[in-house]
This record gives C-alpha cells, sequence and structure tokens, in this order.
C-alpha cells in the first residue's frame, strides 16, 4: 500500500460529476488516499508532501490557468521526489501552458481524454520521453450510480417529457462546445411549436441545478437532451480565444456559422475529442432516455438501440417526436441501455482506479528496485 495526496479545487465540488470523480479514489483505491485543498492562496507546509509516495493533480486544478494552483504547493511539488501524477479533461484549453507545466511540476503521468491516437500529436513523445500518458473516459459508472433505479419511477410517472440544462460556452471552442446551447435553443423552439408545455429546457447560468436536486429533476424527466463532449480546437496560447473576442466586440450580432467561416474552419478538426459525456451515464443510471445528437460517443452506445438519434440540422425531429410521445417505447429503450451499459466493467469507477493503481505500483516498484531518485 502506499501513500496518496490527492490535490483538488474545493470550489468545484459542488458539481455531482466532479466530487463524485474525485471521491472514488477512496472508495476502491488499494492504497491510502488523501484529498487536500490545493488551488489560489493554500499554503503548503515545508515537508507536507514528503510522507507521501505519489501526488496527484486531479483535473478541477486547471494547470493551463497560471496560478489556479497556489505557488506554494507548485513550489512544493516541484521539490517533491515521489510520483507526480496529472489528471487532466481540457487539454484543448492553452495547451502549451499544459505541456510547460507538466515539465515544471516533473509530471511522470498524464491521464488524458484526448484519444489513444492523437496523444502523440498533441503531447509529442521527443518532447516528453520520460512522461507516459493514458487515455480515459471523461467520467464513469460508480456503484451508487447502479442503486438509484430502485427508487427512480416508471417513464409514464415522470412529469417532464424533456428535460435540459446546457451552457453557453466561448465560441473559441468550436463546434462541439457550440452543439450544447443549439440542441437546446432549437429543441425548445420545436417543443413551443407543438405547445408542448412539459418541458424544462434551459442554458442559462443561474438556471443550472447542483449535487442531489440535479439527480432528482433528473430522474423526473422521460427524456434528456445530449451531444458529444469535448472541443476539437486546440488553442496552444490563447491566441484563437483572441481572435473571436476581438471579431465579437466589432460584430456582437455574429451568428456562429459566420465566425466560424471567418476564423474556426482553419482550426477545427486536425484533432478529434469527440467523445461521451459523464451525464450520459446519469441519464442512464436514472432510466432517463437520451434524444442525442448523431455521433461516436467513444463507441459506447448505438443509435435506436441505446438513444434516439436526432440530425443536427433537425431533419427527423417528427420521427423523434413520434418515439418520445410512446411510452411503451421510451421504458422499453430506457430499461434496453440501463442493462446493456450499467454493468460494463470498463465502464466503471472500479476499473478506473484500479488501472491507475496497477500503473503507479510498476512506477514506484520500479523505482525502489532501480533506486531512481
Amino acid at each position: 500500500m502506499f501513500k496518496v495526496n490527492i490535490l483538488y479545487d474545493e470550489k468545484s465540488n459542488h458539481v455531482f460529476t466532479i466530487k463524485n470523480y474525485m471521491e472514488m479514489f477512496q472508495k476502491y483505491s488499494i492504497n491510502e488516499i488523501i484529498y487536500t485543498p490545493a488551488t489560489e492562496n493554500r499554503n503548503c507546509g515545508t515537508k507536507e508532501l514528503e510522507k507521501f509516495d505519489a501526488i496527484i493533480i486531479f483535473y478541477s486544478i486547471r494547470v493551463c490557468v497560471k496560478r489556479h494552483l497556489s505557488k506554494s504547493y507548485e513550489k512544493a511539488l516541484k521539490k517533491f521526489k515521489g510520483l507526480k501524477v496529472l489528471f487532466i479533461q481540457d487539454d484543448y484549453d492553452y495547451t502549451e501552458v499544459t505541456r510547460k507545466a507538466i515539465e515544471k511540476l516533473g509530471i511522470q503521468m498524464v491521464y488524458t481524454v484526448v484519444p489513444e491516437k492523437y496523444i502523440s500529436s498533441v503531447y509529442s513523445k521527443r518532447r516528453f520521453p520520460n512522461v507516459s500518458f493514458y487515455n480515459i473516459l471523461t467520467g464513469y459508472i460508480s456503484d451508487e450510480m447502479k442503486e438509484y433505479k430502485k427508487q427512480v419511477p416508471k417513464i409514464k410517472n415522470r412529469n417532464i417529457l424533456i428535460g435540459y440544462r446546457g451552457r453557453t460556452l466561448g465560441r473559441w471552442y468550436g463546434t462541439l462546445a457550440y452543439e450544447k446551447l443549439n440542441i437546446g435553443i432549437k429543441m425548445k423552439e420545436e417543443c413551443r411549436k407543438r405547445e408542448i408545455e412539459n418541458c424544462d429546457i434551459e442554458w442559462k447560468e443561474e438556471k443550472r441545478i447542483y449535487n442531489e436536486e440535479w439527480l432528482k429533476w433528473l430522474a423526473n424527466c422521460k427524456c434528456t437532451l445530449g451531444t458529444e463532449s469535448g472541443a476539437n480546437i486546440f488553442d496552444d496560447k490563447g491566441k484563437i480565444r483572441k481572435k473571436v473576442i476581438s471579431l465579437m466586440s466589432t460584430h456582437p450580432n455574429m451568428s456562429y456559422e459566420e465566425l466560424y467561416e471567418k476564423i474556426l474552419k482553419n482550426y477545427e478538426g486536425s484533432i478529434k475529442m469527440n467523445q461521451i459525456s459523464p451525464k450520459i451515464f446519469e441519464a442512464i443510471s436514472l432510466k432517463t432516455v437520451l434524444i442525442l445528437y448523431e455521433g461516436n460517443y467513444s463507441g459506447i452506445l448505438e443509435p435506436d438501440r441505446h438513444y434516439i438519434m436526432l440530425k443536427k440540422d433537425f431533419s427527423n425531429i417528427e420521427y423523434v417526436f413520434q418515439k418520445i410521445m410512446d411510452n411503451d417505447y421510451l421504458e422499453d429503450m430506457s430499461e434496453r441501455t440501463y442493462c446493456d451499459i450499467m454493468d460494463k466493467y470498463e465502464l466503471n469507477y472500479r476499473w478506473l482506479v484500479q488501472f491507475v493503481d496497477s500503473n503507479m505500483k510498476e512506477y514506484l516498484e520500479n523505482k525502489r528496485t532501480n533506486n531512481i531518485n
């Protein structure tokens, strides 16, 4: 057993998926796990880290944001002689800042959501010859999530036909980010056209729902909307962001499509980050039916079997509404999706933590055997 300290941002723990992800290490790891807030002005004692075999910088600490990790912990990490591990989910944001942080902090192991085939394009082996990079998902299924089914109502007894909480993200993140907003706007308009009142679709920050209230709300939805997660624009130094902000300041009413043609199309798509979101696993665990934009979803979900596929131009919207008005169809789909997905070991947090434990054990035992400093 090793002693492992997980550094995190305590201000992010109001988001269920983040808090749940982090807590799984203590639940499933064979190692002794300690959690320490380490952002902004947090102070790290002179010898605070010395008692640990490994330090994990959890993804809620964004190393691409200068000084998010406290200067005190940054200084201590540079001196730390044990294993340093980084979990990251925003590789596309100020990517060069992240690369420099990996070098500066002396990180030896990185868990990234960049697909395996693109990792060497983002983090070249020549630049990082002694760093191990591992591809993982943005989130997994916990054993607790499997228990939700005992408390959720049948589809026919739920009050909300379509529920969704999108988000307005910076347009510099590109099409995947824009789709999170676009699907909500367009579907809400379709509901209005049909005078469907039992839909709860919002995208403004003040309408977001957190913690246990989020799970209760989602369990009252027959269906929820979804898109692939991530961003396919890698902005090494924030130059793309600056270009977009500059153009939007002089043309505030410019549509996304116009902006894409003027700036974004030159940068998007060389690296494909499209992947499944942890909120999709939450919906499945609550037996809420998924209405998803067409996509790959990390190769985990199949259209018509696990979700109702919505074309991005909404050309099949009549088909979608036909299906969601059929409670029996929704009940069958929710049950089938639950059975197919929830028991897959490789989609469980237990698998993730055991995978990380195995990698850390191999590194630390090898270090001890060879007296690596």
